[in-house]
């Protein structure tokens, strides 16, 4: 029987020595991600035999398991799909690497697939496709006097009080949904120094209006776990993307801007930024 526990911060070198060896593509291989959402799937995690397992529960009651990593033997598999119901998340090099075709119910979870760009292209918004992108950008310069800083602990605050000002906006105490967001985005700033994030904040006339929070997710990706900005002026969104692509992920090649979750409006934002592909993830179950 597993010993599964609660994640905690003194877990993160562990558990991110499996990610480092599986090399992910997509934004659940993480630490932050498991940890800044932790409470809202009950995540609980054990290693046995060198494998790492771990399990989820929704509030609604609904089980499942992420792809056990380390061997990724098929029995390790099945007795999480034994336990759990399903495995969620699993991207292709997995289900292609440990299910025999045919064995088991393997289907796509495209509210889930991860958008991918090359980083080229958010930095440079070359082309007719970018024109809009680089229309907000110069409206926005035109509009305001605009500072890009690295994140640091001196912004913190700052950004706390944006994210309240983005969770008021969104209504979160009426939306089980935005209020899990919300206390996502408290956690990731709060210790995003202890999660080794990498970030930005954005001034206009003086005033924090947007930050962002990433980190690596394998030797060619970064992964961006948020962005937030003043709701009252959309350009600064476009600001703050090409900013931080171009200040901490010029050398990667490609940034992973996670998934829409099945949202029209966050489908279509990311959609606008002409991903080059999508990280797809699947659902395994017994036939």
């Amino acid at each position: 029987m597993l010993d599964l526990k609660p994640i905690e911060l003194s877990d993160r070198e562990t558990i991110n020595k499996f990610f480092r060896s599986y090399n992910p593509e997509t934004s659940e291989f993480t630490f932050t991600n498991l940890f800044i959402w932790r409470d809202h799937y009950n995540f609980r995690w054990a290693t046995e035999n060198d494998v790492l397992f771990i399990t989820a529960e929704t509030e609604d009651g609904k089980k499942f398991a992420l792809p056990p990593l380390g061997k990724r033997s098929i029995k390790d598999a099945l007795s999480m799909i034994e336990l759990q119901g399903s495995i969620e998340r699993a991207d292709k090099k997995f289900v292609d690497g440990v299910f025999p075709s045919g064995k088991f119910k393997i289907e796509e979870m495209p509210n889930h697939f991860d958008y991918v760009y090359r980083t080229s292209d958010l930095v440079e918004l070359a082309g007719s496709k970018y024109h809009a992108k680089r229309n907000h950008i110069a409206k926005a310069i035109k509009a305001h006097e605009l500072k890009y800083e690295q994140m640091s602990d001196h912004y913190v605050g700052q950004c706390l009080e944006l994210a309240g000002s983005w969770c008021q906006f969104r209504k979160c105490q009426e939306d089980a949904s935005v209020k899990a967001e919300c206390e996502a985005v408290v956690k990731a700033l709060t210790n995003f120094r202890a999660l080794k994030l990498q970030g930005g904040v954005l001034f206009a006339d003086g005033k924090l209006v947007a930050f962002t929070l990433g980190e690596l997710l394998n030797r060619d990706t970064a992964v961006i776990h948020m962005e937030k900005a003043d709701l009252a002026d959309q350009d600064i969104y476009a600001v703050i993307n090409q900013r931080f692509c171009e200040g901490a992920w010029k050398n990667v090649r490609f940034i992973n801007r996670e998934q829409d979750l099945g949202l029209e409006g966050l489908r279509k934002a990311k959609m606008s930024y002409h991903p080059c592909h999508m990280a797809k993830k699947f659902e395994v179950s017994l036939c």
